[in-house]
């Protein structure tokens, strides 16, 4: 009798077990099913935001601007669609930037390094007959010291934010809705990077909102993507890049025109980081102002490393503890 107590006892024990695993099971598999239709959700709203922007027709009442070229680069040659374009199709080629001319400072004034900006356009252009387009990145001060200089000299400029800023924000929102890792994230990013170079950042800002209220997001998990709202609706008269890109205008300040599409998506990559390191200030603006003056004077040393070992070699025998200099004395 007690044995087949113990063996009663043994297989109840088993089967306990066996009804915990299976619960556990089912719990793991509501959660993968759950994730799986969100994912599903996101997939079709990434199709139909990726359909309208692709079959969406050029923006009317812009006539070509004169000189540029017949068909201009539309959005989707900008950032790819995911799953890449439709039939292979080529790259339009997009328009060359000429005569480039750099200046900048961290010392001066941000006011007279607009006006100087604005002498070098106004030396080439004296007569205001070309299209102005001012490429900024949205800074408000930034915003009211360019309009005013324009006012001041009675040109009209049109203002256009870089891509690259709306990149920035696209990303922070995107981890708002994704989890960290998630594939999903840079689909997501180019799809309503599309939207808004398509015109249609409105349209992006209501779906990224509809979407963060769906998830239930509050608080400081939903921060990137409110934020990104925000800027997005505040920023909307400079982001008409389906005029700008109609008009063979620049929309960002040379990255994006790599042709290098792994490294211009690495470089987009970092300087979208949260923790974007820069120089300090003085020895950022020294090295730029020698890099300057090698580039217009002697352009062939930039195109090779500069081989150090001979100045290491004298740094050790002077500086080292067992180099020549030491060892004489």
């Amino acid at each position: 009798m007690g044995s087949l107590i113990e063996e009663l006892r043994r297989r109840e024990t088993a089967a306990r077990a066996e009804a915990d695993r299976l619960r556990a099971r089912i719990q793991e598999l509501t959660e993968e099913l759950a994730r799986a239709e969100e994912q599903v959700t996101r997939l079709a709203i990434t199709r139909e935001e990726v359909t309208r922007v692709l079959e969406e027709p050029p923006a009317a009442g812009h006539a070509r601007q004169e000189g540029a070229p017949a068909v201009q680069p539309g959005p989707h040659d900008v950032i790819a669609p995911p799953g890449g374009r439709a039939g292979g199709r080529a790259l339009r080629p997009a328009p060359k930037a000429l005569a480039n001319w750099l200046a900048g400072s961290v010392r001066q004034d941000p006011a007279d390094m607009i006006a100087a900006m604005f002498d070098e356009a106004g030396a080439r252009d004296p007569g205001h007959l070309r299209t102005w387009v001012v490429l900024v990145d949205g800074a408000e001060h930034q915003l009211g010291l360019i309009r005013a200089e324009a006012a001041r000299r009675c040109v009209t400029i049109h203002v256009v934010i870089d891509i690259i800023h709306v990149l920035e924000y696209l990303w922070g929102a995107t981890w708002s809705l994704h989890e960290a890792g998630d594939p999903a994230a840079e689909d997501w990013v180019a799809v309503k990077a599309l939207a808004v170079l398509a015109g249609g950042s409105e349209r992006a800002a209501a779906g990224i909102t509809a979407e963060a209220d769906a998830a239930g997001l509050e608080g400081s998990k939903r921060s990137g993507a409110d934020a990104c709202v925000r800027y997005l609706g505040s920023k909307r008269e400079f982001l008409r890049y389906d005029r700008a890109l109609n008009e063979g205008w620049p929309i960002a300040t040379g990255v994006i025109r790599l042709e290098d599409v792994p490294l211009r998506r690495r470089l987009i990559k970092a300087i979208c980081r949260s923790r974007w390191v820069r120089m300090m200030p003085d020895a950022f603006e020294e090295s730029m102002e020698f890099k300057t003056e090698i580039a217009r004077l002697r352009p062939h040393w930039l195109l090779h490393a500069s081989d150090l070992s001979y100045f290491h070699s004298l740094y050790n025998d002077w500086s080292g503890p067992r180099g020549v200099w030491w060892r004489a004395r």
